[in-house]
């Protein structure tokens, strides 16, 4: 598996790269211009990322921004499901908001996760997106 976190939290991203690298190789980047470029990169190179963690509240440009772009990049190229990108949104709030968007989301190859302490939260969001994860859990 192939992925890429996209924070502009140090230490968040590498708790996620952390969590991340024994699945395979884990990019970071900490702004969501540098996900883009990233995600068009491998693409060009054939070798795409499989799945990108990317924070919600980041400057310049947030997370829903860089969903929305990337998927625009997939529609141009015709990628589809199950050929896409699988996102996980991630961010500090818990809130009814982004509850409501969590609800939206899983339809679309993609997830919501509260960042946390709890690892079990990852691989239930990773598991959900239809990742194996059973070996390294």
């Amino acid at each position: 598996m192939k992925s890429l976190i996209v924070d502009d939290d140090f230490t968040c991203s590498y708790i996620f790269q952390t969590q991340l690298s024994r699945y395979g190789q884990c990019d970071t980047v900490s702004n969501g211009l540098d996900a883009i470029e990233a995600y068009q990169t491998s693409l060009n190179k054939g070798n795409p990322y499989d799945l990108m963690i990317i924070d919600i509240m980041m400057p310049n440009m947030n997370g829903y921004e860089v969903l929305k772009n990337i998927r625009a990049i997939e529609v141009e190229r015709q990628i589809s499901f199950p050929f896409n990108a699988k996102i996980i949104l991630a961010t500090g709030l818990d809130d009814i908001e982004n509850r409501q968007l969590e609800q939206k989301l899983d339809e679309f190859s993609e997830a919501y996760l509260v960042k946390s302490n709890d690892s079990n939260a990852l691989l239930d969001k990773l598991t959900l997106l239809g990742f194996d994860v059973s070996e390294f859990a």
